[in-house]
C-alpha cells in the first residue's frame, strides 16, 4: 500500500486485477481468446476459440481479432503498457479484422507462441508486420468479450407486420 497514489491509481490496478492474468515467463505467451497485441498505437484483441488456437502447424494462419479504441470515457478494458490505457471493443461484426500470423516453429499442433513477446503478421502484399504482446485477458472477460460479439454477429434481422409486432409488446 502506497499512501500517495490517487484514488484514480487505486482504481486502475484494482481493474486491471480483475480482467488481466498475471504474466510468468514461463510458460511463453502465445495467441488465444484474449490475447491483446499491439502495432504502434493499434491494440487488438483475438477472439478465437480456445480450441482452435492450440492446434496449429507450421506456416500462415488466420486471427481473428477485435480493434480497441483508446477512450477516456467510455472503456470496458483497461491495460498498462507503459502507463495506463483505457479502451472501448470495437465488437461490431463490420468491425472484425483477420491478422494473418506467421508460425515459423516446425512442432505441429501447438500454439503460436511469441518470440520475446513478438509475433510475425504477414499483410496483404507479403510483408511481415511486427506485433507485440501486451497482455492476456482472464479467461471470464475473454469469454463475455466474444459472447457479445458473437450475439451481434448472430442476430435476426428481418420485417415483420406492425401489427405482429405491437402485438408482442
Amino acid at each position: 500500500y502506497k499512501p500517495e497514489q490517487s484514488v484514480q491509481e487505486k482504481e486502475d490496478k484494482f481493474a486491471i486485477l480483475s480482467i488481466l492474468t498475471t504474466k510468468y515467463s514461463n510458460p511463453k505467451p502465445y495467441i488465444t481468446l484474449g490475447t491483446i497485441i499491439k502495432n504502434g498505437e493499434n491494440y487488438y484483441v483475438c477472439i478465437i476459440p480456445r480450441c482452435d488456437a492450440v492446434r496449429k502447424k507450421q506456416g500462415e494462419h488466420n486471427y481473428p481479432f477485435l480493434k480497441l479504441k483508446e477512450d477516456q470515457d467510455e472503456f470496458s478494458l483497461l491495460v498498462k503498457d507503459q502507463n495506463y490505457k483505457k479502451f472501448k471493443i470495437m465488437d461490431k461484426p463490420e468491425e472484425l479484422i483477420m491478422i494473418k500470423m506467421k508460425k515459423e516453429d516446425a512442432d505441429s499442433n501447438t500454439p503460436l507462441y511469441a518470440n520475446e513477446l513478438k509475433f510475425i503478421g504477414i499483410d496483404e502484399s507479403g510483408s511481415e508486420i511486427e506485433y507485440t504482446w501486451v497482455a492476456e485477458l482472464k479467461r471470464e472477460k475473454a469469454q463475455s468479450i466474444l459472447k457479445t460479439f458473437s450475439d451481434k454477429f448472430s442476430r435476426v434481422g428481418y420485417n415483420e407486420s406492425e401489427y405482429l409486432r405491437r402485438s408482442n409488446q
